[in-house]
């Protein structure tokens, strides 16, 4: 069976989803990466099945710039929310200048 794959993207043009026509219908702004994909969705031709798109903070590990490129650790990190901890009297704070 072959499906097509899209691919979602945000106004910063960063992956935020995925996925094979099988399970969804694309919306009008979804863009078509693969006309000859199996009923699972995959990023790169023979690649994973269903791959991670976000770490797990939620952050896109992929962009899209008329291909798919893979985004650089210090892209995601500085994508990433500030670590936040509890002082010592209960107060919550953030603790990048811990970093």
């Amino acid at each position: 069976m072959n499906a097509n794959h899209y691919i979602r993207t945000n106004d910063k043009g960063l992956i935020i989803a995925g996925f094979s026509e099988v399970f969804q219908q694309p919306e009008s702004t979804d863009i078509l990466i693969c006309t000859q994909g199996s009923y699972q969705f995959r990023l790169f031709p023979g690649g994973e099945e269903n791959p991670s798109l976000l770490d797990s903070f939620g952050v896109p590990l992929y962009r899209w710039e008329g291909k798919v490129i893979k985004r650089t650790l210090d892209e995601t990190e500085a994508d990433r929310p500030p670590k936040l901890g509890i002082d010592h009297l209960g107060h919550q704070g953030s603790l990048d200048g811990l970093r």
